[in-house]
């Protein structure tokens, strides 16, 4: 549903009297709506290129249909072009799920075409991709933290706010080399530490 304001309200009436008399102002919330999706969908579709997180889940929603309907093949070449986008773009959650699907669209093949090399590379990649989501994950809960604490207070005020910092910045993963960590979690890695320097009062770390 549409969201309600001041002017959404003020609008309805606006149309309400200058189509008195119209059948669609007896259903003027179904037309609302069913335009406000229409320019949502719109919308999504003009920006769909640029958003490579929704190319990729499209994709992976095409696979699935593909192998319902048995054209494993085609599901398999989609899979390989979304995996290509998917590692160009560093989206590692969604590299897991390639390789789930990779290992199950091989399974329903009965592995005719693949070798048991080729299955302990994709669980090798598996593998990898978790412990890359895993990572990632440890360093935004830091970044997410330093980063609320600099835009809602500008410094650590209390005692248990500075406990909390310290506990997470003692973490060994910041004791990494961060040339060694993919490059949206090296992003992440730099904005966490300015903040937490900036919080130290340590300008020339930040």
């Amino acid at each position: 549903p549409i969201p309600k304001t001041n002017e959404t309200t003020t609008g309805e009436k606006s149309i309400k009297e200058k189509f008195a008399g119209e059948k669609f102002v007896k259903q003027l919330s179904v037309v609302k709506n069913y335009l406000y999706n229409l320019i949502l969908k719109s919308l999504l579709a003009y920006h769909a290129d640029a958003m490579p997180d929704d190319r990729i889940k499209d994709a992976l929603r095409t696979v699935g249909v593909l192998y319902r309907k048995g054209l494993t093949g085609h599901a398999m070449k989609t899979l390989h072009k979304t995996k290509k986008l998917a590692l160009r773009y560093e989206k590692f959650f969604n590299l897991v799920e390639i390789s789930h699907w990779e290992l199950k669209l091989m399974n329903h093949e009965s592995f005719r075409n693949n070798s048991l090399n080729d299955v302990a590379a994709i669980l090798k990649e598996e593998t990898k991709h978790v412990e890359n989501v895993f990572n990632e994950i440890r360093y935004r809960k830091s970044f997410y933290y330093t980063s609320a604490l600099w835009l809602k207070k500008g410094r650590v005020y209390r005692k248990t706010e500075k406990e909390y910092l310290e506990k997470l910045m003692r973490n060994p993963v910041w004791k990494d080399n961060p040339a060694g960590l993919p490059l949206r979690t090296r992003v992440v890695y730099y904005f966490t530490l300015g903040f937490y320097s900036f919080f130290k009062e340590d300008i020339s770390s930040a």
